[in-house]
């Protein structure tokens, strides 16, 4: 009997030792693969290619126009329409956001302003406007729910001025827990 368990230990460890070796040679060819497998999530650090180069130079002068033109209505006293965009309006716990952007102008110093109306009554929160990649980003408007006299349906206006531009968004509902 005492052989019959030796037989049965030694089998089956040389079946575990087997099994551990299949493992590291999966392991290690999974990672292989994964070392020389598609280039799709890799990063490439060499120099920009001729497209990348002409799509850069496409978007400085495209961003320079924007600023030329601002410039040019700057001297002449004119304003230009501003197109704002209100992208998200919400309560988030104690606070109202509002987050907005101006797809046609490209500048910074401009003032954004969130006027909520309802029964008569009217909040207004303020933030400034900067120039991102291509347009004029709001600062997010944040105003404390205790400022609501209360809850329930208001209407969200979203200006834009600045010294080159005017703009009001068109108006929607946010309902106020």
């Amino acid at each position: 009997m005492k052989k019959q368990t030796k037989k049965l230990l030694i089998t089956f460890l040389v079946i575990l030792l087997m099994l551990c070796v299949a493992i590291f040679i999966y392991a290690s060819r999974t990672n292989d693969t994964k070392k020389t497998g598609d280039p799709i999530n890799k990063v490439n650090y060499g120099p920009p290619t001729e497209t990348e180069k002409s799509a850069g130079d496409k978007q400085k002068d495209l961003n320079s126009s924007k600023e030329s033109a601002i410039r040019s209505s700057q001297a002449n006293g004119q304003y230009g329409k501003a197109q704002v965009v209100v992208v998200d309006a919400n309560q988030y716990f104690e606070n109202v956001e509002v987050r907005a952007y101006i797809s046609n102008v490209y500048e910074t110093g401009g003032t954004c302003s969130a006027q909520f109306t309802s029964d008569g009554s009217s909040i207004t929160g303020n933030s400034s406007a900067t120039k991102d990649a291509t347009t004029t980003q709001c600062g997010s408007i944040v105003i404390p729910r205790t400022k609501f006299p209360s809850g329930g349906r208001w209407q969200l206006i979203v200006s834009y001025s600045s010294p080159t531009s005017m703009g009001v968004s068109s108006s929607q509902y946010f309902t106020l827990k």
